[in-house]
């Protein structure tokens, strides 16, 4: 964006609503992928390790009941993981639109001098 031409900023899409609405959303897409996407798949695999940990050490029985159970767990985490990133990019999107319509606004209304 820093080396793009002048007339590049008067196009309709990249006017100044859009380009910060666009910024921040990269940043908040940014954070959102490392931090909650990071989190729900370290909390799944420590919860599910040491879920069996404890089903083998009470009962052996029933740590080899929960086995078949752990690939459901696993598809369930990548899902939820996949929701959370639509979910910031539709958002992301919206944002962006809402920008490029309120500067416009500002812009183009004429001042009344008295």
């Amino acid at each position: 964006m820093v080396r793009q031409e002048v007339g590049w900023f008067d196009e309709e899409r990249n006017s100044v609503g859009a380009l910060c609405s666009k910024l921040s959303g990269d940043a908040s897409a940014i954070q959102g992928a490392t931090g909650s996407r990071v989190g729900t798949i370290v909390q799944a695999i420590t919860t599910l390790g040491i879920s069996i940990v404890l089903a083998l050490y009470y009962d052996w029985r029933l740590g080899l009941v929960t086995l078949p159970f752990i690939p459901f767990v696993l598809v369930a985490v990548y899902l939820q993981s996949k929701i959370l990133m639509g979910q910031s990019v539709t958002e992301s999107k919206v944002l962006e639109n809402a920008g490029k319509v309120s500067p416009a606004n500002k812009v183009n209304r004429p001042e009344v001098v008295s």
